[in-house]
């Protein structure tokens, strides 16, 4: 394979590989080599898309190292009756939220909930105009296979939640 070139903010063509053993000093020396990269390698901060070969195929996964995530966006005026943040999960496993983010336009007690059993799985006082990002450390794992997650506050005003997630076993 020959070595990867790019064109630098002055147009000046220039090599993302030195010697390859990442001695040579040069700051564009890219100390791995792309084309033998073992599948699933963690190359965080190592390979940028500019330094791949145009055709080549890569799958990006969101940088986290984990499962393919959907991502939600909900809007309502009125959430006091329960709403669905998610879609279902895939039949006989359970919605993962690796993220959840939820903004008020009035204060009011805002919930994450389960589709039919309303158990709330994660909960949060919001002053008006207030916004809150649920910490997961992780995710949060619905209690129930084959249902949604809802979202629902205890008072009328605009409320937007976004969510990302997944379903697994």
């Amino acid at each position: 394979m020959t070595n990867p070139t790019y064109l630098d903010s002055t147009g000046a063509t220039r090599s993302r590989k030195g010697t390859g053993a990442g001695t040579d000093g040069s700051p564009d020396v890219l100390h791995n080599n792309i084309d033998v990269i073992a599948a699933g390698t963690n190359l965080i901060g190592k390979v940028g898309l500019d330094q791949v070969t145009a055709g080549a195929n890569v799958v990006l996964d969101g940088g986290y190292g984990g499962p393919a995530q959907t991502q939600a966006y909900v809007y309502s005026a009125d959430m006091t009756t329960a709403a669905a943040l998610t879609a279902a999960p895939t039949a006989g496993q359970k919605i993962i939220a690796t993220d959840i983010l939820v903004s008020v336009a009035v204060a009011g007690f805002v919930t994450v909930q389960m589709e039919t059993s309303t158990n709330v799985l994660a909960g949060v006082f919001l002053p008006a105009s207030g916004a809150y990002n649920f910490c997961l450390r992780g995710l949060l794992k619905g209690d129930t296979a084959d249902k949604k997650l809802f979202g629902k506050s205890t008072t009328a005003g605009g409320i937007a939640w976004t969510i990302k997630y997944h379903s697994e076993a």
